[in-house]
């Protein structure tokens, strides 16, 4: 008797996983977060953002004193949302970068990662990381 032909199967190509944004709202969370661990001062005093259908009122203030760390566990991009007319700058990971019309987008390896102020009078209302 003739055996039967083995058929392989067919290996599909694992997608990579979804990775769902982490956010940060200072309106809504305050200084609160499971990803991120925030010192500083937050305010209502420094006027109203909206971005993407939220109204942002509460921002923190990038002080000295400031300081937002996390952990990216692979290559992520960062965006922050400031004052809508925001051109200053801020330090991520020891490199200032210059924010435009208030949104600063960068590009982080994996690892920890740190946020502090470059300059005075920057106020960070919002923190995505995908």
């Amino acid at each position: 008797p003739t055996a039967e032909p083995t058929v392989e199967p067919t290996v599909k190509p694992t997608a990579e996983p979804t990775v769902q944004p982490v956010t940060h709202n200072f309106t809504v969370n305050g200084k609160t977060s499971d990803f991120f661990a925030i010192t500083g001062s937050t305010t209502t005093s420094k006027g109203t953002v909206s971005y993407q259908g939220m109204s942002l009122t509460t921002c923190i203030k990038m002080e000295t004193a400031t300081n937002i760390t996390f952990t990216t566990e692979r290559a992520s991009s960062l965006k922050m949302v400031f004052s809508n007319d925001c051109t200053r700058k801020i330090e991520v990971d020891g490199q200032v970068y210059a924010v435009k019309n208030g949104i600063l987008e960068i590009e982080l390896t994996a690892g920890a990662h740190s946020i502090k102020k470059a300059d005075t009078n920057v106020n960070l209302y919002y923190i995505e990381v995908k």
